[in-house]
């Protein structure tokens, strides 16, 4: 029961953040002006229930995406995958 209140709660918070599938917050921009001094990554749980896939498309070229089997917070269901990709060399 505690864990259908607290999802209800999360779509809750992302309903006000989400007008559709498209997000009222926009980081692009502070992206796009780090992107000259740091490689910028972008992990997606294919899983993910809040944000939809179609998310992943409006990306810019110069993210690298990676997809993986998990939900909204893909470190909390394969954090070793996570690890290992914060490991890599971009």
């Amino acid at each position: 029961m505690l864990q259908d209140l607290s999802r209800g709660r999360l779509h809750a918070v992302v309903n006000e953040l989400l007008d559709g599938d498209v997000s009222h917050l926009d980081i692009l921009p502070i992206l796009d002006s780090i992107k000259d001094r740091l490689n910028v990554s972008a992990v997606i749980g294919i899983q993910d229930q809040i944000f939809p896939k179609e998310t992943l498309f409006r990306l810019p070229s110069y993210i690298n995406i990676h997809v993986v089997n998990a939900g909204h917070v893909p470190q909390w269901d394969t954090p070793a995958e996570i690890a290992a990709l914060l490991q890599k060399p971009i």
